[in-house]
């Protein structure tokens, strides 16, 4: 029968056949798939004008692994207050797939909404009120 590994890690395959026993392979690794998926991890859903915040973007494979690799990720200001001076930011992806953006401020009252982009994926974080 097939056999398919979705979840990235180190396996044996053990084999048992009635007429010739049983055999366990060598340990081999599944690897993450390419990053298929780009995910928030943390973000505050408010802030305060002129103070900083951190916010997190994780990198996944389309079975949802971690994909930990030496690219960057840009993080820009999707939608904001009028006047707010834009927010061009790039971070490197660790080996747990995470990009942190650490220092971020505001500064001015309004809903902002963050936008992160790495190669072909894009993700937009939940709306963030500056007050």
């Amino acid at each position: 029968s097939k056999l398919s590994i979705q979840k990235a890690g180190d396996y044996t395959v053990s084999a048992t056949d009635s007429g010739f026993g049983s055999t366990i392979s060598n340990t081999f690794t599944i690897t993450p798939a390419a990053p298929a998926k780009m995910v928030f991890n943390s973000q505050p859903t408010s802030a305060s004008v002129g103070q900083p915040f951190d916010v997190s973007v994780q990198l996944l494979d389309r079975y949802k692994n971690v994909v930990g690799n030496s690219s960057t990720v840009a993080l820009t200001l999707a939608s904001h207050a009028r006047g707010v001076a834009s927010l061009n930011l790039t971070a490197p992806v660790d080996t747990q797939g995470i990009a942190d953006f650490d220092g971020i401020i505001l500064d001015a009252v309004g809903p902002y909404t963050l936008n992160a982009f790495q190669d072909h994926l894009k993700a937009s974080s939940k709306k963030i009120v500056a007050r």
